[in-house]
């Protein structure tokens, strides 16, 4: 007769070893899909000059200057996302602008970056967007030299759903898409850093007070 209780706990066995083996392999955290939904701002270190303001509504950031010129208001992830860039693992970086104040006299940079200084580096490891006053750039850089591209769409103030996602192969390329439209792709000063911090930061260039609101915001790592 076959030891049915015996024959469980060689099974169990077995497969606790099998778990633990793909534990140590790394294999669980070989892709990922993480949201920021913006319940809050719990999580996020927050700054800028005077009479900024930066909230949260469950659907958008709101992120708002005060009406003074060269006035920096910004917003990054206390903790950056760890080991993040693998050779052939494709990165996804998406989210939508839902609303714009002005689209004049403002830089704004939206962003996943190495480093999260004040006022931004155009040139640390990052990918992301920069928009200045209307004109909407494609942005990256390896920590020594920028590639920054004008996708030619021009942006329009007030409320909206403009969807910028970029598609990111270490190693190969980054692509740019605008409401699912590819508009510019980069191949160059492509960053290898591992840790990531999600960074927004308006910058006004006239004194008067800039706002813009950012849709969730979508992170994700798979297989080629």
């Amino acid at each position: 007769m076959v030891d049915i209780e015996a024959a469980l706990d060689e099974t169990k066995k077995i497969t606790g070893a099998n778990l633990k083996s793909q534990v140590l392999a790394g294999h669980f955290f070989d892709k990922f899909r993480d949201f920021i939904p913006w319940v809050s701002i719990d999580g996020l270190v927050i700054g800028g000059d005077t009479g900024y303001s930066i909230t949260s509504n469950g659907t958008c950031l709101y992120i708002k200057s005060g009406d003074v010129a060269n006035y920096a208001t910004f917003c990054y992830n206390n903790c950056s996302w760890m080991k993040l860039l693998d050779s052939g693992k494709v990165i996804t970086f998406d989210f939508p602008l839902t609303y714009i104040y002005s689209v004049i006299a403002q830089t704004i940079w939206v962003r996943m970056t190495y480093d999260t200084s004040n006022p931004p580096s155009e040139t640390i490891a990052h990918f992301g967007w920069k928009i200045i006053d209307a004109d909407l750039y494609a942005s990256n850089a390896d920590g020594t030299t920028q590639t920054i591209t004008d996708t030619t769409v021009d942006l329009s103030s007030g409320f909206q759903r403009t969807r910028l996602k970029i598609v990111f192969t270490p190693g190969t390329d980054c692509k740019f898409y605008v409401n699912d439209i590819l508009r510019v792709t980069h191949t160059t000063n492509l960053p290898i850093a591992t840790n990531y911090y999600f960074h927004a930061y308006l910058r006004t260039t006239e004194a008067v007070s800039k706002n813009i609101y950012i849709g969730r915001v979508l992170l994700e790592k798979e297989h080629a």
